[in-house]
């Protein structure tokens, strides 16, 4: 047996890729369920474990990584977002890609939106205003979608002064 025969692993007889509880256990693995105890949580017996791990992890290592979809917001939901004005959730039309300058002007309008309820102003009111439709003028929306949205804001933020 020579250096190459032990680095190489187990001839197992058949294409470790297209076995299918390797598949499984390496989607497992990709998971984070990469020790004995989780593989055995997960549903997969000892001797394959000890028989299946090595090709399973090489699998996973050698796999594209999942990128989390981000699904767009309807629009019902985007008012409701528009309302929280929470910074970690960022209304996302259809067609929308992240920038930093849409990240900013979302938070001012966060921030404004804060200074809004501490202190119920005609002022504040017509800022958060200007704030909002400066992020939204960057999203994919039309025109008729961020008029729509506008006013859908403007009338929750009714001036108490």
């Amino acid at each position: 047996m020579t250096a190459s025969d032990r680095t190489a692993g187990p001839d197992l007889g058949f294409d470790p890729a297209k076995h299918p509880r390797i598949v499984e256990m390496a989607e497992a693995i990709r998971k984070g369920r990469a020790t004995f105890r989780a593989l055995t949580g997960a549903g997969f017996a000892a001797t394959e474990i000890a028989k299946l791990y090595e090709p399973a992890r090489s699998l996973a290592q050698s796999l594209p990584t999942e990128q989390a979809k981000h699904f767009a917001d309807r629009l019902s939901e985007m008012i409701d977002k528009a309302n929280a004005a929470i910074p970690a959730h960022m209304p996302m039309p259809k067609g929308l890609r992240e920038t930093q300058a849409m990240v900013v002007a979302w938070n001012r309008y966060c921030l404004a939106r804060d200074a809004y309820r501490l202190d119920a102003w005609e002022g504040q009111r017509e800022r958060c205003a200007k704030l909002l439709k400066a992020f939204l003028v960057q999203t994919p929306a039309g025109p008729s979608t961020i008029d729509y949205l506008m006013a859908e804001c403007m009338k929750t933020m009714g001036a108490r002064h």
